[in-house]
């Protein structure tokens, strides 16, 4: 787990299996790997037998619907895996991570944007020094228009290590040429590029100088 060798983790815990079938630590390692893999369909089945196992653990249960609304999502599910994020939060009102996931992928499919924005707050409560849900925070303020508010939520995610994200930094970036700051805003969007040139942000930024 720790190398990030993904084959060999699942073909391990496969391993480890047949001699104890009902361990939820190795099918848990087996789930990541296939994740880890992009093989979502088999992530799926190997998360939801977890499930049924875990029933009276609420701790496996909890983090095992907040993994499957998050496969979900990345098998292309959008449905499935609100429903997953939903039935997380039932059960944990205060799940950060599915909290934050659930808010941020509404926000981008600008649905249910108050609702969203509830939930991402939540999150900052609970860790108000992490860096990944004060951008959800901010970026969905900024998709409700409120662009001076999100600036000064980015600048505190900067503090917190923001400024190492490429997409943190794009947002801040966005948020600040919304505002009018553009040199600036091509600053951190030059940044950004820097970290992961493979989101295409270079290309961007040349088209908004363009026009």
């Amino acid at each position: 787990y720790y190398l990030e060798k993904w084959d060999l983790l699942v073909s391990q815990s496969d391993s480890a299996l047949v001699t104890r079938p009902a361990d939820l630590d190795f099918m848990q390692l087996k789930g990541i790997g296939q994740l880890q893999l992009n093989n979502t369909k088999e992530s799926i089945i190997t998360f939801q037998k977890i499930l049924s196992l875990a029933k009276g653990d609420s701790a496996t249960t909890v983090r095992t619907l907040s993994i499957l609304g998050d496969t979900y999502y990345m098998a292309g599910d959008k449905k499935e895996a609100y429903k997953y994020y939903q039935k997380t939060i039932k059960l944990e009102p205060k799940h950060a991570p599915a909290l934050n996931n659930y808010a941020y992928y509404l926000s981008e499919e600008g649905k249910q944007l108050k609702k969203a924005m509830a939930m991402s707050k939540k999150t900052v409560e609970i860790e108000p020094e992490n860096a990944t849900y004060l951008d959800t925070y901010a970026w969905i303020l900024h998709k409700l228009g409120n662009n001076a508010e999100a600036k000064v939520i980015l600048k505190q995610a900067m503090v917190y290590g923001g400024n190492q994200n490429a997409d943190i930094l794009d947002h801040y970036a966005r948020v600040l040429y919304e505002l009018g700051e553009k040199d600036l805003a091509y600053i951190y969007w030059g940044q950004a590029d820097k970290i992961d040139p493979s989101l295409g942000i270079a290309a961007k930024v040349e088209k908004l100088k363009q026009k």
